[in-house]
């Protein structure tokens, strides 16, 4: 709505999601997804796509272009937005996982599997709310998705860097291509 109907000044985030390339700019931000990368000792990769969404072809001509990803080869959630012939090609097998139920923005959810190497999701409304939380949980690094045109990375994320400081738990906004290397 801000580029459509906009504000007298005008939203700072979304007149530079137009104004910067995608692949310079943070604050241009696609629906949010996770593409994990599993490569096991014998350097076989395994991809695995977590929670398509309406950009999805988007982020893949961006994205998987520029990671070198040549396939997927499962999905949890999201799969009515994709073109199986276009990613999978028509002999490929692809595990659905779609038992993953959408969550009210406005509500604070935990979902947590004990085991390790496991992930807990929470998500919450306000950033106050989720600071709280990671003070709570203590994780080794926090990074956090699905922000509004209200976050702009940069300020936001100066932010982050001197919470991060004084309370000593690394928290950051994410942001579309963003990679994060993780030894299992």
């Amino acid at each position: 709505m801000c580029l459509i109907q906009p504000s007298d000044p005008p939203c700072h985030v979304c007149s530079q999601a137009l104004s910067v390339p995608p692949e310079q700019n943070p604050n241009y931000r696609c629906n949010t997804s996770l593409l994990i990368d599993y490569c096991q000792s014998d350097e076989k990769h395994s991809y695995i796509l977590i929670d398509v969404g309406k950009t999805f072809r988007e982020q893949v001509l961006r994205w998987f272009t520029f990671h070198k990803i040549p396939r997927v080869d499962s999905v949890m959630h999201g799969e009515d937005y994709i073109s199986l012939g276009f990613l999978f090609g028509e002999k490929s097998r692809v595990a659905y996982i779609s038992d993953v139920s959408r969550f009210p923005a406005s509500t604070e959810y935990v979902i947590s599997n004990a085991g390790a190497g496991q992930l807990d999701l929470l998500i919450l409304d306000t950033l106050y709310k989720t600071l709280e939380a990671v003070k709570r949980l203590c994780p080794k690094r926090a990074l956090l998705i699905g922000m509004t045109h209200e976050f702009d990375h940069y300020k936001d994320n100066d932010f982050l860097m001197e919470w991060s400081k004084r309370e000593g738990i690394p928290v950051q906004l994410a942001h579309d291509g963003m990679r994060v290397p993780i030894e299992l």
